[in-house]
């Protein structure tokens, strides 16, 4: 082994800073959220990152700031999509006030359809409701059942 050739770790320590440079790991906490949920595909160490934490060790860091961070994240990540919700129902308005030839009768066909179920009138399934049966219907038909039964056996049932 060659002892003179770095790692590429080894090489980036060299531009951390150390002792008061550093922020406090809790600082980071809101940029760390933020940039989490902006883009959760990026992951949690690229979210650390933009965040501006440098040190050693960044993914378990950030594997621990998400663990710690999960409840509030999760806030965030509702907060977000309950604006997208009000987003989506402003831009649907503005596809419904166009004319169909305008937007296409497909697409104001699917924004009909979905301005139904947003605003809670989504149409119901079909249900076929059978006829049902009074309890005299059901003791005339027993008692039909019995008489062919007696007839059948030549007993008498009662």
């Amino acid at each position: 082994m060659e002892t003179d050739k770095k790692m590429p770790i080894d090489q980036d320590k060299t531009k951390n800073p150390s002792g008061d440079d550093r922020r406090d790991h809790k600082a980071y906490d809101n940029d760390f959220i933020n940039a989490y949920c902006q883009n959760p595909m990026e992951g949690k160490t690229a979210a650390l990152i933009k965040a501006g934490f440098v040190g050693d060790n960044i993914p378990q860091e950030a594997y621990r700031m998400f663990k710690r961070l999960s409840g509030k994240i999760k806030e965030r990540t509702t907060e977000l999509i309950e604006s997208l919700d009000s987003l989506a129902a402003g831009q649907l308005q503005s596809i419904l006030s166009k004319s169909a030839e305008e937007v296409g009768y497909s697409n104001m066909n699917q924004a009909i359809k979905q301005g139904l179920d947003y605003a809670g009138r989504k149409p119901g399934d079909t249900i076929t409701i059978k006829k049902e049966e009074s309890i005299d219907d059901m003791e005339t038909e027993l008692e039909a059942l019995r008489l062919k039964r007696m007839q059948k056996t030549g007993r008498d049932l009662h």
